[in-house]
C-alpha cells in the first residue's frame, strides 16, 4: 500500500507543465493513445510506400488521402452528434476495433500477394468512415477524464501521443518495411489498437453524455453548425483551420515522392523524415502546454500559422535531405500548435452539451481540406514539380497568418 500511495504521489508531484497527467483516467488515455499511434505511424510508412512502388503516381498518393478523408468530410458531425448523445467508452472500443480489423485485412493482403490500388483505397475508406466518429469522441473525452482547469494542457498533451509516435514509428517503419515488408507494417498496426480499447475498458469516469439530448438528428446538428457560425472569433479560427489544412498540410502525402524522386531515399530515409516531422510537432506541443495559462491565445494561433507556411516555403528551396528535415520539423512544431490550440479554444469556449459537435466541426475543416489540397498539389507536383506545390501552399498560409494578425481584432484578442 506504501509503494502504490509513493506512486500516485509521483504523479502529484508533477510540474504544472505535465498537470493533466496528475489524473489516473487521463494517463491510462494517453499511454493506451500512445501505443496505437506508434503502429499507426509504422503503417504509414509502409502504405506511402506500397501505393508508390504500385502506381509510380504522386496524384495517387493524393487521391488515396481522399479516399481516407473523405468519409470524415461528411460524416464527421455525425460523429459529434454521437460523442454528444451516447456512451464515449462504447463508441470508442467499436471504432478502434474497425481500425483494427482493416489494418489486419490489409496485412493478409499484402503477405498472400493480392494487394492492390483499389484494395488500398477501398479499405482507406472503410477507416475514415471509422474515423470520423472516432476523432470527435476521442476530443471530447479528454473534456469528460480532466477537470476544466486542465482542459487546455490536457489537449496539447493528447495531441503530444500522436506526436511522440511520429519520433520513433517512422523509423521503426522503415526498418520493418526494409526488412520485411508492408504486411508487417500492417500487422503491428493492427495488433496496436489493443493498447486504447483494453486503456478504455480500464478508465473509471462516467463517459456517458452530460445532458439529456431531444429533437431530431438533423435539429441537433444544425445547432452546433449555427453556435459556430453566430461566433465571429470560431468563424474566423475555423477559416484558418480550412486554409491550414488545405495549403499547409498536403507534404504528408507527398513525403515518399519527396524521399524517393527527389533525394533517392528508401524506406529508412522516409522514416526519418517523417520522425522529423515528429520532432517539431513534440516540441511544438510541449511549449504550447507550457504556455496553457498565456492569455493571449489568438496570436500563439497566428505565429503558428505562420510556422506551417514557412515549413512549406522550406520545403521548396530545400536541396539536401537535412534541409528538408529542418523545414519538416519546423512544419511540424507550427501544424501541431496550431491545430491543437484551436482544438482547446473550441473546448474551452463552448458549453459541455454542444462539445461534441462543435470539435467535430473542427475535425471536419481539416477533414475536408486536407484530402481536396493533397490532390490538387498533387496535381501540381506531376504536372510542374514538388518545389512548385511547396510554394505556392506555404506562401497562401504565411499571407493568411500575416492577415490575421493585421485584419483580425477577434483573434488577435482570443483569450482561454
Amino acid at each position: 500500500m506504501g509503494k502504490r500511495l509513493g506512486f500516485n504521489n509521483l504523479w502529484s508531484a508533477l510540474p504544472d507543465n505535465f498537470s493533466a497527467l496528475r489524473h489516473r483516467d487521463f494517463r491510462l488515455f494517453w499511454f493506451g493513445a500512445l501505443l496505437s499511434f506508434f503502429g499507426t505511424w509504422i503503417q504509414n510508412v509502409g502504405q506511402g510506400w506500397l501505393v508508390f512502388e504500385l502506381t509510380k503516381s504522386e496524384s495517387l498518393l493524393g487521391l488515396l488521402t481522399l479516399f481516407s478523408a473523405g468519409p470524415m468530410m461528411v460524416l464527421t458531425p455525425l460523429g459529434g452528434w454521437l460523442a454528444d448523445r451516447f456512451d464515449k467508452k462504447v463508441i470508442l472500443t467499436i471504432t478502434q476495433s474497425a481500425l483494427a480489423l482493416t489494418a489486419l485485412t490489409l496485412a493478409l493482403a499484402v503477405y498472400l500477394g493480392f494487394a492492390s490500388f483499389p484494395l488500398i483505397a477501398g479499405l482507406a475508406a472503410i477507416s475514415g468512415t471509422a474515423a470520423a466518429i472516432d476523432i470527435p469522441t476521442r476530443h471530447t473525452m479528454i473534456s469528460t477524464i480532466v477537470p476544466k482547469e486542465d482542459l487546455a494542457n490536457a489537449v496539447p498533451l493528447n495531441a503530444a501521443t500522436f506526436n511522440l509516435a511520429r519520433l520513433a514509428g517512422p523509423a521503426v517503419g522503415g526498418f520493418l518495411l526494409e526488412r520485411y515488408g508492408a504486411a508487417t507494417c500492417y500487422f503491428v498496426n493492427g495488433v496496436s489498437f489493443l493498447a486504447l480499447i483494453i486503456a478504455i475498458q480500464l478508465i473509471r469516469v462516467n463517459s456517458f453524455p452530460n445532458s439529456e439530448m431531444s429533437g431530431k438528428m438533423i435539429e441537433n446538428l444544425k445547432e452546433g453548425f449555427r453556435y459556430v457560425l453566430d461566433r465571429p472569433d470560431f468563424r474566423l479560427l475555423a477559416s484558418m483551420v480550412f486554409c491550414t489544412a488545405f495549403f499547409g498540410m498536403f507534404y504528408l502525402a507527398l513525403l515518399p515522392a519527396l524521399a524517393k524522386e527527389k533525394f533517392g531515399l528508401g524506406g529508412n530515409g522516409l522514416g526519418m523524415l517523417m520522425a522529423s516531422t515528429g520532432v517539431g510537432a513534440v516540441a511544438g506541443l510541449l511549449l504550447l502546454a507550457s504556455l496553457s495559462r498565456l492569455p493571449a491565445r489568438g496570436l500563439l494561433l497566428a505565429t503558428a500559422m505562420g510556422g506551417v507556411g514557412l515549413g512549406a516555403m522550406g520545403l521548396s528551396l530545400s536541396s539536401h535531405p537535412w534541409q528538408a528535415m529542418v523545414s519538416l520539423a519546423v512544419l511540424g512544431a507550427g501544424g501541431s500548435m496550431f491545430l491543437s490550440g484551436a482544438n482547446a479554444t473550441y473546448q474551452a469556449l463552448s458549453p459541455p452539451e454542444i462539445r461534441g459537435r462543435v470539435i467535430s466541426l473542427h475535425v471536419w475543416a481539416v477533414a475536408a481540406a486536407h484530402p481536396l489540397g493533397s490532390v490538387l498539389f498533387g496535381w501540381i507536383s506531376e504536372r510542374m514539380s514538388l518545389e512548385v506545390a511547396f510554394a505556392i501552399g506555404g506562401s497562401a498560409v504565411v499571407g493568411m497568418s500575416l492577415a490575421v494578425y493585421l485584419f483580425a481584432p477577434t483573434i488577435r484578442q482570443l483569450t482561454v
